[in-house]
């Protein structure tokens, strides 16, 4: 048992370190670095350019030698189905490949990464404990071996128990865990009711639009498929050239939902909408330059952008035009409700749940067009 809660605490603080030096990374490459830059050197032109090209020569590096890592969450989860575990010696190689991206600005979300430490922590955990059972059984006699195997699911209980306890007080104390900005309440009135289905049906384009960004990116990048360093350049100077006119299209978004929150009323309609659909194509051309990660944060504000943006046009309430973009949106492109919604909660007001549900259940009932999805779907 002792052995069980230390292994649950070590997976804990590792998981949280990774988020702590995630953190630190943005914040020492695109804070502490641009000011000590300038206070000697003065002003470096085109920063984002540069530093997202050097960027892409770590990260196709990362790709050439530690692997097409972080893999997406459904082939992790398929691994860990078929195979009852995810290698544990991949979570350093994971971890490093995960970071890399997102620390140098990249327009993906860190839940890919997440996923495949947590499988790899999960197996080293338990191939410790099966170890030390093991060891067990060769030392005592029949009754610690049912004593052990009556043990199995207590102990793994305790490591995850203490895993999620350290990364709580870790992040209570030190800070560096995931956080987004909950919205307020939302106003659902006669007009909010009429403009459901119009709001719904432009979560669903843009959930069409992001299909069709993501075969482009594929089929602009399948040539440079073995040169992994120069992809990584290629789509690291698109990156920057994007992030140097419309910042917010760098990074995950799980941070700039909350600063669109408070500034999306005095920006123009027309840049809400551009950053909300350049969000989504320069999230499929990291993915598929290698700049590999998830794409439910980048999904989930470009959503939000959009949402804001349609408030212009029909004059609704603010939440309410969000909620219903965001939720048929992200339900297209994560393709299950059961999914989305449980993410959505995490932001969105807790009123919001019965058209919330609504316009997910819409989103993830409504067909995907052959012609915009990848070959390997098809």
């Amino acid at each position: 048992m002792l052995l069980a809660l230390l292994l649950g605490a070590a997976a804990g603080g590792f998981l949280l370190l990774f988020l702590k030096l995630m953190k630190l990374g943005v914040a020492f490459f695109w804070q502490v670095l641009p000011a000590l830059g300038a206070s000697m050197v003065g002003a470096v032109p085109y920063y984002a350019i540069v530093l997202c090209a050097l960027g892409g020569i770590w990260v196709g590096l990362c790709q050439k030698y530690i692997g097409a890592y972080p893999e997406p969450m459904e082939a992790v989860m398929a691994t860990v189905k078929q195979t009852g575990q995810y290698g544990s010696k991949k979570v350093v190689g994971v971890s490093v490949s995960a970071l890399l991206p997102i620390v140098f600005g990249g327009s993906v979300g860190p839940e890919a990464g997440l996923v495949g430490i947590i499988s790899s922590l999960c197996t080293w955990v338990g191939n410790r404990l099966r170890r030390a059972r093991g060891k067990l059984e060769k030392l005592a006699a029949e009754e610690a071996a049912l004593l052990s195997r009556k043990l199995k699911w207590p102990l793994y209980m305790a490591a995850v128990l203490s895993g999620i306890g350290v990364y709580l007080g870790l992040n209570a104390l030190l800070g560096g865990g995931l956080h987004i900005e909950r919205f307020a309440s939302a106003h659902f009135g006669a007009t909010e009711a009429l403009w459901f289905v119009p709001l719904a049906l432009f979560g669903i384009a843009a959930g069409y639009y992001y299909f069709l960004c993501e075969k482009l990116a594929a089929l602009a990048f399948s040539p440079l498929e073995r040169i992994k360093i120069l992809r990584g350049v290629a789509g690291g100077l698109l990156l920057g050239v994007c992030g140097t006119f419309f910042p917010y299209t760098m990074f995950s978004g799980e941070l700039q939902i909350a600063l669109i929150m408070e500034s999306w009323a005095d920006t123009p309609m027309i840049e809400l909408f551009l950053i909300g659909f350049l969000k989504i194509a320069i999230t499929n051309v990291c993915v598929q330059s290698g700049w590999r990660g998830g794409h439910i944060f980048p999904v989930l504000f470009s959503g939000v952008c959009l949402g804001y943006a349609m408030v212009y046009l029909i004059g609704v309430d603010s939440v309410f035009a969000v909620v219903v973009t965001v939720a048929a949106f992200s339900s297209v492109v994560l393709r299950k409700a059961v999914v989305a919604v449980p993410i959505l909660l995490l932001f969105l007001p807790v009123n919001s749940i019965p058209y919330m549900v609504v316009a997910a259940i819409i989103g993830a009932r409504v067909p995907i067009p052959k012609l915009l999805l990848m070959r390997a779907e098809e």
